[in-house]
């Protein structure tokens, strides 16, 4: 119903390099992904979330300084 969402763990309690991927597989809705409070998603500011299309994907990785989420946005395919 688009107000669905996630949240990612504290990046101070994962190893760094720790990688979700976050699929959103509704057809027809999105999905909202938020970082712990205090982290952020880059490339947006702390607390902000990113939305996730229908049928997209997100990858997040915990940065080597451990103080963001590096995100990535693949480009959803439809056979």
């Amino acid at each position: 119903d688009d107000s669905k969402g996630v949240t990612l763990p504290a990046l101070s309690s994962v190893p760094v390099g720790t990688t979700y991927f976050i699929l959103n597989l509704a057809a027809a809705k999105t999905l909202e992904v938020h970082p712990t409070a205090g982290d952020f998603i880059h490339p947006l500011t702390n607390d902000d979330g990113i939305t996730v299309a229908a049928k997209g994907m997100l990858i997040c990785v915990a940065d080597i300084a451990g103080d963001q989420w590096v995100s990535a946005e693949p480009a959803a395919t439809v056979p």
